[in-house]
């Protein structure tokens, strides 16, 4: 419904500023219309409307949550070569695709990844990376990961223990 009120906007010669823009992609994430929140951020580059890390979050969201993992990290480097500095929101999102689909060395490479960003590693980013390391059998790398957990700051939770416990 989101993109018939674009198109509908349009035909009034109202523009879409980023604003409608996140309002639409967030939509398309909450339908798990990972296809429409693609096109829709591509529209955004093609347009003169600028993409934020709003709408990258959204859209790397919506990508998750269906079968548009590759996707989810694609956009992830969009939003890195992008003048929008991604956050701890972009970097759970873009890890949490990584354990939809037990890649849990490239969940392990964004948890690097997410310091150069001034994103540090949170509870949920490394529960997501640990869940990737359970659903590809990784048990030793779930485990290293719990272990390492408070050297890095970060206090382990039920979730986290659950994860690993379900990773041996």
């Amino acid at each position: 419904h989101a993109f018939i009120y674009l198109r509908e906007m349009q035909e009034h010669y109202l523009v879409p500023d980023v604003i409608t823009c996140n309002a639409a992609t967030c939509a398309c994430d909450k339908s798990r219309q990972w296809k429409h929140a693609v096109g829709l951020l591509e529209f955004m580059q093609n347009s003169i409307v600028v993409a934020d890390v709003i709408t990258g979050n959204a859209c790397i969201s919506a990508c998750r949550q269906a079968d548009g993992w590759q996707q989810a990290l694609r956009r992830f480097g969009v939003i890195q070569s992008s003048c929008a500095v991604p956050n701890v929101i972009t970097c759970s999102a873009a890890i949490s695709a990584c354990q939809s689909i037990a890649q849990w060395q490239c969940a392990f490479q964004l948890l690097e990844e997410a310091h150069k960003f001034k994103c540090p590693p949170s509870v949920i980013t490394c529960n997501a990376a640990i869940s990737a390391c359970e659903r590809a059998g990784e048990w030793l790398k779930a485990i290293g990961l719990l272990c390492a957990m408070p050297t890095r700051h970060i206090a382990p939770d039920v979730i986290t223990y659950n994860a690993a416990i379900s990773a041996c």
